[in-house]
């Protein structure tokens, strides 16, 4: 399921494996078992016979899989925007968790580089959250200075955040992999963000 509902299944899964993979040692290709990956965004098959490779694929659609529960927040009230942010924050969790545990990236999605790219992206979506979360309550005039550089402040953030996705998305062998368009509106938004402050 592509909702919270999911979420219990997959984290109670990735649980076992860790729990199996404490439990008992095998010696390398001997477990007997062929996990597959699809990866996120050419679809292209990747096969190993390690449970870890399995670990960080289901730790990798736990990340995907609070990025979708992010998106789908009514962001245009603070309750929606909070669980936003928590979803998102979760989600460079994942990503993040993923990075520094598994080296062997088996598809372009699992690179250290790609999840370095997709922790970033994260963490710059809930600090827009946070952004869109302090226009709910928006200054009551030019004269409430401390809430428009409050705001002003904000937006710089969101536009920093964005840059370091930027960056990350136009370096190799991420600029090779990330659709072009992704790239584009990380740049799109680096921009209006910094207009933004300057507003």
């Amino acid at each position: 399921s592509q909702s919270e509902a999911g979420l219990g299944p997959l984290t109670a899964y990735y649980k076992q494996l860790c729990f199996l993979d404490a439990r008992f040692v095998t010696p390398p290709g001997n477990l007997g078992l062929h996990f597959h990956w699809y990866d996120s965004l050419t679809g292209v098959p990747a096969q190993q016979r390690a449970l870890a490779f399995e670990k960080a694929s289901v730790l990798f659609n736990i990340g995907a899989l609070h990025t979708q529960i992010g998106a789908r927040q009514d962001r245009s009230c603070p309750e929606g925007t909070q669980l936003a942010i928590e979803a998102f924050q979760s989600a460079a969790g994942a990503f993040s968790l993923l990075r520094e545990n598994f080296s062997r990236a088996p598809s372009p999605d699992m690179s250290p580089a790609s999840l370095s790219m997709l922790e970033r992206l994260m963490t710059a979506q809930a600090q827009e959250c946070v952004f869109e979360g302090l226009l709910l309550s928006p200054p009551e005039g030019p004269q409430d200075c401390l809430a428009q550089l409050r705001l002003a402040q904000e937006a710089a953030q969101v536009a920093a955040e964005y840059r370091q996705v930027h960056q990350a998305m136009a370096q190799p062998p991420v600029r090779d992999y990330v659709p072009f368009p992704w790239t584009t509106l990380a740049h799109v938004k680096e921009e209006y963000f910094r207009a933004l402050a300057h507003y």
